[in-house]
């Protein structure tokens, strides 16, 4: 799901576990990993895992995507409490974004 400029600044000032994927429409590799990212949001939002997952077009608030360090797409940003607690760039398998989005070390 898309999530907003606006919303994305209000669940970095929350508690909340999130994990975004930052893509842009003109970007080949984000085609490829879109659609497998949304896949596994589906399937974790449907198993009731407490981390939610985003997608954000960076060229929807280029100042806000510069501000978190998107220097390239597509990337993956996993935020806790507001801080950025992981990231990996490129494309990125279902195994892995599963793993990022329920596995939160220490937090």
């Amino acid at each position: 799901m898309d999530i907003s400029p606006d919303k994305l600044k209000e669940l970095l000032n929350s508690d909340k576990k999130i994990l975004v994927e930052f893509y842009a429409q003109w970007c080949g590799p984000c085609k490829v990993l879109k659609p497998v990212f949304e896949e596994v949001m589906e399937k974790l939002e449907n198993e009731g895992n407490e981390t939610k997952l985003y997608t954000f077009d960076v060229d929807t608030d280029i100042e806000l995507s510069m501000s978190l360090g998107i220097r390239s797409v597509p990337v993956i940003k996993g935020f806790y409490s507001g801080k950025e607690v992981k990231s990996k760039i490129g494309i990125t398998s279902k195994e892995e974004i599963t793993k990022m989005a329920t596995i939160w070390g220490e937090n």
